[in-house]
């Protein structure tokens, strides 16, 4: 006689408890008529509770809706090794019934001039009036420093911040940016801004111009090789500026495509733009 088959687990939501993600919740953006708020997946540090005197940097991430347990699953290990300082986690979400966040992001992360975009809609906007706001005024934030961190189109958003609103963000990390899309937006929003300000004889005796950013940009070695050569090319612009007080760490991650580069990308880059924070914390 043989033993009964084992009953396996066949539904995709038991009624068992969830895992939830700890120190986390979620914050809606108070908004007057958008059908999908901006919300916001925060992820608080360890001490917070215990040390209500102190201020901590942020990091505001592109995408939260998918990135945001990935970079929440690192946090951990990184404050172990002491390579970065303990810092706030914003994921940038949208609420509402059932947003279509794919469709939604594509239009936030697009040239405010793009085809795509709605009538008076500037993510950009958005985030430096409503939201950055938000986060200041409810959480110990320190202003001093803000990161901001994307993939795909939320790298090239992140990399379009550092030239239209500069100082508003002070470290950037750049995974897989589409340089390419828009007939090479983000190649004209940099030329712009180093060319701003500039007199002509700056120009003849090539002064140095300031971009105050620590930027790490990164490529999959495995990613269509149009987005690539648009990244290396992008990289080698920003190069050629040799730009005060500007550090940049450039990255191709061997093997791997657009959206496989996140875990060792995101991992490395809050290496970087935190290297000087946690060395100062000990």
């Amino acid at each position: 006689m043989h033993p009964s088959p084992p009953r396996l687990l066949r539904e995709n939501n038991p009624n068992y408890p969830s895992f939830v993600l700890g120190g986390t919740h979620i914050r809606d953006v108070p908004s007057n008529d958008r059908p999908h708020p901006d919300q916001l997946l925060i992820s608080l540090p360890w001490s917070y509770n215990s040390e209500p005197e102190r201020f901590y940097p942020t990091v505001y991430l592109c995408d939260g809706y998918w990135d945001f347990p990935m970079v929440w699953g690192m946090y951990s290990h990184l404050l172990y090794d002491h390579v970065v300082p303990e810092y706030i986690l914003v994921g940038l979400s949208y609420g509402g019934e059932k947003p279509d966040v794919d469709a939604l992001r594509k239009i936030d992360f697009a040239p405010p001039e793009a085809p795509i975009q709605e009538s008076c809609n500037d993510y950009l906007s958005r985030l430096k009036s409503s939201i950055i706001p938000f986060v200041e005024s409810e959480y110990a934030v320190d202003p001093s420093f803000r990161c901001l961190a994307g993939v795909s189109i939320g790298a090239a958003f992140a990399l379009s911040v550092l030239f239209r609103d500069p100082g508003l963000f002070h470290a950037a990390i750049a995974l897989s940016p589409t340089t390419e899309y828009y007939d090479q937006w983000l190649f004209r929003l940099e030329r712009a801004y180093f060319d701003m300000g500039r007199s002509l004889a700056d120009k003849l005796l090539g002064q140095r111009k300031d971009f105050p950013v620590r930027l790490f940009l990164a490529s999959g070695g495995a990613d269509d090789p149009p987005i690539v050569r648009g990244i290396q090319e992008f990289d080698r612009q920003l190069d050629s500026r040799r730009y005060r007080s500007f550090d940049k760490q450039s990255r191709i991650i061997d093997g791997e495509k657009h959206a496989g580069l996140k875990a060792e990308g995101m991992n490395r880059g809050l290496r970087h733009v935190f290297a000087l924070l946690a060395a100062a914390s000990g």
